[in-house]
């Protein structure tokens, strides 16, 4: 098991995976599976790959990284 990547705040726990070649939906079934293994407590889990290709349609919710990367003021 490898998850590349764990990030914790109060509220939320990011898992990544980064992937050199192409990713695939498969790559994030996969890191959701793995990621049920850590315990984060009542924190929100969140999952990210990053790739140089693949197939994305229907995984980016910009929206969400927009808000989520929002300056808080």
């Amino acid at each position: 098991m490898q998850i590349d990547v764990v990030a914790l705040d109060d509220r939320n726990a990011l898992f990544a995976e980064v992937k050199w070649g192409r990713a695939t939906t498969r790559d994030l079934d996969a890191l959701i599976e793995k990621s049920q293994r850590v315990d984060v407590g009542r924190r929100r889990r969140r999952y990210l790959v990053i790739a140089r290709e693949g197939d994305v349609e229907g995984l980016v919710d910009f929206n969400a990284i927009d808000r989520l990367t929002a300056p808080i003021f």
